[in-house]
């Protein structure tokens, strides 16, 4: 992996630790909420604190890829094409698959 990855995977691992937590806050709170104030608690609310939740989850999920794939030797490498995607890129997006996940970037 060597030292070029080392400020990456302090971020990665970073991110990943405030995923898990706040992952943690809002599972409780939509639970203790829709439980103790349902009549007061819009269905709303209830969907928009699921739909957060589903995407911190998704976004935990590509976190703990990275790292996984970090330790493997194989972080940095086009899932799609098996190239090298430039470590600049990966600055920008350390949890990219493929080099096709920066064409948001060029537009």
């Amino acid at each position: 992996m060597g030292d070029v990855f080392f400020d990456l995977r302090l971020e990665l691992e970073m991110t990943r630790k405030e995923l898990e937590a706040r992952l943690m806050r809002e599972n409780h709170t939509l639970y203790t909420t829709e439980v103790s104030e349902e009549l007061t608690f819009s269905k709303e609310e209830a969907e928009k604190g699921k739909l957060l939740i589903h995407h911190m989850r998704e976004d935990l999920r590509d976190v703990k890829r990275a790292l996984a794939k970090m330790d493997s030797g194989i972080f940095g490498i086009c899932e799609a094409t098996g190239v090298n995607i430039p470590i600049k890129q990966m600055r920008i997006l350390p949890t990219a698959k493929t080099i096709y996940d920066f064409d948001l970037f060029q537009r």
